[in-house]
């Protein structure tokens, strides 16, 4: 009963009425602010969703690639060997469920332009 009054009430003592605005996330399929319990993120490429959106989501070959592209990038900066194969995330995220034959490849070679890109920067400083 007094549950929805209490917040009202510590921000009245703490020195005022403050406006609080409600956390709101932008679905990456319709492009809508959506409050953020209505809003799930893909586990696999990092997309936010809405639950109206959520039939029509695609995790796309494009979405996958600039993932490992950035976990290459993340492992360098962790200090790990340039081995892709080695990397959790990318086997997680991006190759496992893939059948033989079906592209594997292009993700390792992204994940090793991303570690690659982030040692050459490193390089010119």
């Amino acid at each position: 009963m007094f549950g929805e009054f209490v917040p009202l009430l510590y921000l009245y003592l703490k020195g005022g009425i403050m406006k609080i605005k409600e956390n709101v996330v932008k679905c990456d399929e319709c492009r809508i602010d959506k409050p953020i319990n209505q809003v799930k993120t893909c586990l696999k490429c990092g997309d936010d969703y809405c639950f109206d959106c959520e039939s029509e989501h695609v995790c796309t070959e494009e979405k996958l690639l600039k993932l490992a592209f950035s976990y290459g990038q993340d492992a360098y900066d962790n200090g790990s060997l340039r081995l892709p194969f080695l990397d959790k995330d990318l086997i997680e995220h991006c190759i496992e469920g893939l059948a033989v034959g079906e592209g594997a490849t292009s993700y390792f070679r992204e994940w090793l332009n991303g570690w690659d890109s982030n040692n050459l920067k490193s390089a010119d400083k």
